[in-house]
């Protein structure tokens, strides 16, 4: 027999090398899922009307989470510019993005433009048309838009899960691939204005890892698990910074990405 939280998110997040107990935890990859671990189901009208639902996770807790789009975007964008000969490794497009400017142009990353699109760079900017913003040509400007507005979208969607459940936390456990595009953890810091804590990147092996460890006796303390993650993986802390800035900027995303 072989104990398993019962999924790769539910795995994932039994990674999370938190020490304080009210926390949100976000698992990045190609879709992004964003919760908060509960000791009970939570059933309210505003969890359905949210998008949120009620999980199950390792040792009898439940992950209250919602799903929503990840890397998708990035990974479509970078399909688009292989096929067209231009560089597409993850180094260059941070530092191209770095060169764009800020806040030029905002997306809602769920939009059914983007689910499946034959062309994700012409997907973007049917989009951009359709909320009156200029299209977009350089590699930079599409990945930081993409990145901006997704940590957006992080923002707005841990502000409707801090309402469900009656708490605000200080702090976001970044888990996944995103870990590594420390300018991407960077947005979501500052436009979340709260502590990133980013690591380990290969959560769902290590949560899964850590499950099997416990079903086989090797962790008998109950945190264990944390003390082992923290002391093996690298895990990196962001501060927010220039909240001023971001909250303005959130309030044009929203009135932008509601057209």
């Amino acid at each position: 027999m072989t104990a398993a939280a019962g999924h790769d998110s539910a795995s994932a997040a039994y990674a999370v090398p938190a020490k304080e107990k009210n926390y949100i935890f976000i698992s990045s990859g190609t879709w992004s899922v964003i919760g908060k671990l509960l000791e009970e189901p939570l059933i309210t009208n505003e969890i359905y009307d949210k998008g949120y639902s009620n999980e199950g996770a390792a040792f009898g807790k439940i992950k209250l989470v919602k799903s929503i789009m990840g890397m998708w975007l990035i990974q479509e964008l970078r399909k688009c510019w292989k096929n067209q000969g231009k560089k597409i490794d993850y180094g260059y497009l941070t530092e191209e993005s770095e060169k764009a400017d800020a806040f030029s142009h905002m997306i809602n990353v769920d939009d059914e433009l983007f689910v499946a699109p034959l062309d994700m760079e012409l997907a973007i900017n049917q989009y951009c048309i359709r909320t009156q913003q200029t299209v977009m040509e350089k590699q930079g400007q599409f990945y930081r838009a993409v990145m901006e507005s997704l940590a957006f979208k992080y923002r707005e969607a841990i502000q409707d899960l801090e309402n469900i459940v009656g708490e605000t936390v200080d702090t976001i456990y970044l888990l996944g691939g995103a870990v590594q595009d420390r300018a991407f953890c960077r947005h979501i810091a500052n436009a979340t204005g709260k502590r990133v804590s980013a690591g380990p990147i290969e959560a769902t092996a290590i949560g899964n890892a850590m499950i099997q460890m416990k079903a086989l006796g090797y962790l008998e303390n109950g945190d264990e698990y944390i003390r082992m993650i923290r002391e093996s993986f690298d895990i990196c802390c962001y501060e927010p910074e220039e909240t001023e800035v971001w909250n303005r900027m959130y309030e044009r995303y929203r009135e932008v990405t509601a057209q």
